[in-house]
C-alpha cells in the first residue's frame, strides 16, 4: 500500500527539535519503502547501465542512513525534553 507523504526539509538556520526530526525521518523512510514496493512490482525496469543502478541503490542507502540518523537524533533530543 502506497505511503501518502510530504517531503519534509529541514530548517537547517534553525535549531529543530525531535518532532521536526521524526517527520523528516519518517518522510524519508516512506519513501524508501514507496521505492522499493515500486522496484519490487516492476515487470521490467528496461535497461539501465550499471552507473544508473548503482546510482538508484546508493539512493536507497542514503535514504536508509539518513533516515536512521534523523530517527537517533530524534529520540536523543526527545528524551533530553527537546
Amino acid at each position: 500500500m502506497p505511503h501518502a507523504h510530504t517531503f519534509k526539509y529541514l530548517d537547517i538556520d534553525t535549531a529543530p527539535g525531535a518532532l521536526d526530526l521524526f517527520d523528516a525521518a519518517q518522510a524519508r523512510h516512506s519513501a524508501l519503502l514507496d521505492m522499493l514496493q515500486l522496484l519490487a512490482g516492476a515487470r521490467d525496469l528496461g535497461a539501465p547501465s550499471a552507473e544508473v543502478l548503482a546510482g538508484a541503490f546508493t539512493c536507497l542507502e542514503l535514504l536508509a542512513a539518513d533516515s536512521e540518523r534523523l530517527y537517533a537524533t530524534a529520540r536523543r533530543l526527545a528524551a533530553a525534553g527537546r
